[in-house]
């Protein structure tokens, strides 16, 4: 069963890239096995982490500035001793299983009115930060995207897991005010990661627990291709953009 998906339909995904700090990790990606972790985990290794993946915001339904609106509990007003803004998190959220891959996308650029000074521009968006770069040496590429998606959306079909895909959107936390529904929650970071141009896939097991889970979704090599992180702006962006040949 497939909950709703989350997407920006005016953003073309050209490409996915999974990072791994081990060479047998993207081999073991390669021929199909999926690790994703629970939210939770994302949010205990804050301060273990320096790879950018740890965020202990992760799943935020509701962010408030102390500014823009009142605080009682108890009926107790406090709304003057806020020293930033309020969150509140659903606990279960943190037993969702996330797996999170950069997506390369054609930002505002309209892939139907290509010309050269745009090219140079569509190159430059797709371009993997050095931040990128530093989630791991080893990555594996995904050029067939609807495939991609089809297999895992197979694959969590048919352990029974509910679904839920898309890009992560981005918010300031210094000035946004407001909040997201449950589902929505999960797509939703900090501007502080916005390098990161995340798609994510949530999978509800609807099991509660801290254990991460490994999709079985058959073997990606026709579709996928591991490279050192490094070259990979090199290797799919030097000279002619080549998935685009």
């Amino acid at each position: 069963m497939n909950a709703s998906n989350v997407s920006d339909k005016r953003k073309i995904i050209l490409f996915f890239v999974k990072f791994f700090s081990k060479k047998n990790y993207a081999c073991e990606f390669m021929r199909g096995k999926v690790y994703a972790n629970r939210i939770s985990y994302f949010k205990d290794i804050e301060g273990t982490d320096h790879s950018g993946r740890a965020d202990r915001h992760e799943g935020t339904i509701g962010w408030f500035q102390p500014n823009q609106g009142r605080l009682k509990i108890n009926e107790m007003e406090i709304t003057g001793d806020l020293a930033g803004p309020i969150e509140m998190q659903r606990e279960w959220l943190n037993y969702r299983n996330m797996f999170c891959v950069h997506a390369a996308h054609t930002g505002d650029i309209d892939l139907g009115n290509l010309s050269v000074p745009n090219v140079e521009d569509l190159r430059r968006q797709l371009e993997l930060s050095e931040d990128c770069l530093k989630l791991g040496k080893f990555a594996v590429v995904i050029k067939n995207i609807p495939e991609f998606v089809k297999r895992i959306e197979a694959a969590s079909e048919q352990k029974g897991y509910r679904l839920s895909r898309g890009l992560v959107k981005y918010y300031n936390p210094d000035t946004f005010h407001g909040s997201f529904s449950d589902w929505e929650a999960v797509f939703r970071k900090r501007a502080e990661y916005q390098w990161q141009q995340e798609y994510r896939f949530i999978i509800d097991t609807l099991v509660v627990g801290d254990w991460p889970i490994v999709l079985e979704m058959g073997d990606i090599r026709d579709i996928a291709s591991c490279f050192y992180a490094s070259k990979i702006n090199e290797e799919l962006l030097g000279g002619e953009i080549k998935f685009l040949s």
